[in-house]
């Protein structure tokens, strides 16, 4: 993949996905429908974790890159400022492609204590 490439989000859509379910918490632990789930590229979801590595983020210290993680809605809330920051800071339109379907599911869960968010990579 070329450099340019590497910006695009379309540059991502034969690569293996990671799965986003903002579900009610008594469903857990599954298996979720799904209908549950949106996805976002794996190579995405690694990149934002390394983004959020370097800027010590929360969400990059509690999720796994190959496992499951469940988020309850007070880690969502800062999830949610957590990758509003990282759009600000990097000019990656493929990052905010990702961003733009994690941060909806993440602020639902937020805003619905009865809610969490499972994050599951293939």
């Amino acid at each position: 993949m070329q450099f340019r490439e590497l910006l695009d989000p379309t540059a991502y859509f034969d690569f293996d996905v990671v799965g986003v379910a903002p579900i009610e918490s008594t469903k857990l632990p599954g298996p979720l429908a799904e209908d549950d789930w949106v996805y976002i590229p794996q190579p995405l979801w690694i990149r934002l974790l390394a983004l959020g590595a370097a800027y010590e983020m929360k969400f990059a210290e509690i999720a796994e890159p190959v496992i499951d993680t469940v988020f309850d809605s007070t880690q969502c809330r800062w999830l949610c400022e957590e990758l509003e920051m990282i759009k600000d800071l990097v000019a990656d339109p493929a990052i905010g492609a990702a961003i733009s379907v994690l941060h909806p599911a993440a602020d639902w869960v937020a805003q619905d204590t009865s809610r969490s968010l499972v994050v599951s990579p293939p």
